[in-house]
């Protein structure tokens, strides 16, 4: 007989409490697996809700909740999905997030996170950014966007997390290069780096490793060198976005560009990819996917 999931939502109610008068019923439900408390207006702690050891998805995006990470979370080992986006958090992201190892998607955007720190999926070690030294196979979507997160991401960053699929960390202040190990995400369905301090050329063989690859912003950053390889497998490409950086190599891949628009046609990615224009601003290059 199929054991049936236990879930609560309490999703736009427009609860609004500082001390979560929800605490003492929830308390009780000690098989609860899935929480969403989503669009309220919650704020103060979570205590009462780590308590909930069998929560495999717990949602509190779009709340008033602040402080420091909450460190009672660490207690939950069966997470699988934890939103804690659009609230008020800040400080360092906690080093117990490297023990949660089924934890599969991860959305912290749009809080006041800072410090060298990434997710201390990293550890801070001195200066800079240190994964853990084993593969987590689990992690398919990390948002850390819209915080202030500095610093270089680690070398390793790709060989870590080889399945990720959605990643996004825009709206931050990383800097120096984009490490060549984030080659290694071969299943990368969406990736955003915009908006961020990096530069140099992108990792050798980037954009041909990502067979699965639809959409793709580095906008807003220092980067340079040719964007398109010669050798590319971006079939399902559908949008890519490069504006307000110092990338050439438009020539050489799509012909001549003084005309302002044309259409590109480069193997298999003229079957997505309809323009570029990039007329008003030398250095913008913006593809649009075909409807």
């Amino acid at each position: 007989m199929c054991k049936k999931t236990l879930t609560l939502q309490a999703i736009t109610n427009g609860f609004n409490t500082s001390k979560f008068a929800l605490y003492q019923e929830l308390t009780n439900l000690r098989e609860l697996q899935i929480l969403d408390l989503s669009w309220n207006y919650f704020s103060g702690d979570i205590q009462g809700i780590c308590l909930l050891k069998n929560l495999r998805e717990l949602h509190l995006g779009s709340n008033q909740l602040s402080g420091e990470f909450p460190s009672c979370i660490q207690n939950m080992s069966s997470l699988q999905t934890l939103d804690l986006s659009r609230n008020q958090f800040s400080g360092k992201v906690p080093k117990f997030l490297s023990t949660l190892r089924y934890l599969e998607y991860l959305d912290l955007s749009d809080n006041f996170f800072k410090t060298s720190c990434v997710t201390t999926l990293w550890k801070q070690l001195r200066r800079g950014l240190h994964l853990p030294q084993s593969t987590n196979l689990s992690l398919a979507f990390l948002d850390i966007s819209s915080n202030n997160f500095n610093d270089k991401l680690p070398e390793n960053l790709g060989k870590v997390y080889p399945n990720i699929e959605h990643l996004n960390f825009s709206g931050n202040n990383f800097e120096e290069d984009i490490p060549s190990s984030i080659i290694r995400m071969q299943w990368i369905i969406s990736m955003d780096l915009s908006n961020n301090n990096f530069f140099g050329k992108l990792p050798r063989r980037m954009l041909s490793n990502y067979m699965s690859l639809e959409k793709l912003d580095l906008s807003n950053n220092n980067l340079e060198g040719d964007i398109i390889p010669e050798n590319m497998n971006l079939a399902l490409l559908g949008w890519l976005k490069a504006s307000n950086n110092s990338f050439g190599g438009i020539q050489s891949t799509f012909g001549d560009t003084s005309g302002g628009a044309v259409f590109g046609d480069y193997g298999d990615i003229n079957k997505k990819i309809e323009s570029i224009d990039y007329s008003t601003i030398p250095n913008e290059v913006e593809f649009m996917a075909k409807n």
